[in-house]
């Protein structure tokens, strides 16, 4: 095709066809149970956080001394804590709050880090070398233990564990689109493009980028994962949420006091939430991968 073909129909084969494998997967999920399974878990959890004040007949908050350390029952599902509130109530509100960081947490690192990494590998020179030696430094330490640091620094607030958990998560976005943007730079859309006239910036972020992303998003559902449990350890080492806000890891920190007691519930039914969370997620992203190897 000459160029003056290319210049009359640049969307016919300028235009890239980005995540092929969402539209085509359908079909290919049929029969993956454990896929199903997790996204039944996690379809669980966000019912949960969005209907929260709608499922919990109790203040999450609320103190009751009469009720300390009352067993799992038909009044109270999930027992009482130390203080008589009710377990299940504050484990539902628990799940918005944790949800919501988890989220911001990626949706951060994946925003920030794949506008960096696309730059970075469509650019190269200096910038890149400059960004790489700064993610170099980032990563040289691992994640949750720059995430503490930050938070130390910062301080307690939903903001500031967002801002060190998403921090902490950027560089391995960045690494995963400026490696597929190498690849890609070069490919025969990218040439027709330029030939076109394609502005450098429209080419990089019109045609490139959704090429490049996918991994990212497939890393994204993992890191949901991760996140979580980072949210979870952080507020388990005081060093995130604090009580009395309802979060699974303060739930954990507090009922760990009771772990050789009779009061078991007030760490199992907390524990098992932070499980089945990262469980949903993980086999989310497990299956995502399968589907973007098997496309390559």
């Amino acid at each position: 095709m000459t160029t003056r073909e290319l210049s009359r129909k640049p969307d016919a084969v300028v235009r890239a066809r980005p995540l092929r494998w969402v539209t085509r997967g359908a079909r290919s999920l049929r029969g993956r149970k454990l896929f199903f399974l997790s996204l039944f878990l996690v379809l669980g959890l966000l019912f949960l956080a969005v209907f929260a004040p709608l499922v919990v007949p109790y203040n999450p908050l609320k103190t009751n001394p009469e009720e300390q350390f009352l067993a799992p029952s038909r009044v109270h599902w999930m027992g009482t804590d130390q203080f008589g509130r009710d377990m299940f109530a504050r484990l539902v509100h628990a799940t918005r709050l944790d949800l919501m960081i988890s989220f911001s947490v990626v949706g951060l690192a994946l925003v920030v880090g794949s506008l960096l990494g696309a730059l970075s590998g469509y650019v190269g020179g200096m910038f890149d070398d400059v960004l790489m030696r700064v993610v170099d430094i980032l990563q040289s330490f691992p994640a949750f233990i720059l995430a503490m640091g930050m938070a130390a620094v910062l301080g307690n607030s939903i903001g500031n564990v967002i801002l060190a958990i998403g921090v902490a998560y950027t560089p391995y976005f960045v690494r995963l689109t400026r490696g597929e943007m190498l690849k890609v730079r070069h490919l025969e859309y990218a040439d027709a493009a330029r030939c076109v006239g394609v502005s450098p910036w429209r080419t990089l972020y019109y045609h490139l980028l959704p090429n490049s992303i996918t991994p990212s998003l497939v890393q994204a559902a993992l890191a949901l994962g991760w996140a979580m449990l980072d949210t979870a350890g952080l507020a388990f080492l005081g060093l995130g949420i604090r009580p009395p806000v309802p979060e699974w890891g303060v739930m954990v920190s507090e009922g760990a006091k009771n772990i050789l007691s009779v009061e078991w519930w007030t760490w199992l039914f907390p524990g098992l939430a932070i499980f089945v969370a990262v469980f949903g997620f993980n086999g989310i992203a497990d299956t995502l991968r399968a589907r973007v190897m098997r496309e390559e």
